[in-house]
């Protein structure tokens, strides 16, 4: 499975962005050390995310920009899926001749 192009579903502002889905938010935000650095061409980017959903993988500390967060964020939500459904192949029967009453 593979992720369509997530351009458009992405919510971006002058130095944010997020991405809100039905059980997974992401968010890519000015790191808090920025307000220490005048130099604003270091300034650093971090994301959060919030789900019910539990997977093993982890964020790099900082991004040099929204789009490197993004793409990240993006990642992360690749193997969220793919997790999810490897765990739904035990309980979700796929095939197309199940007739749902």
């Amino acid at each position: 499975m593979k992720l369509k192009d997530l351009k458009e579903e992405w919510h971006v502002g002058s130095n944010y962005a997020i991405l809100s889905l039905p059980f997974v938010t992401y968010s890519v935000q000015p790191h808090w050390r920025n307000r220490f650095e005048s130099v604003h061409a270091k300034h650093r980017y971090t994301i959060s995310y919030k789900s019910s959903i539990v997977v093993n993988y982890t964020f790099e500390e900082e991004y040099i920009s929204i789009e490197a967060g993004r793409k990240s964020c993006e990642q992360h939500l690749q193997k969220l899926l793919n997790y999810l459904f490897l765990k739904l192949e035990r309980i979700v029967d796929y095939s197309p001749n199940v007739v749902y009453a």
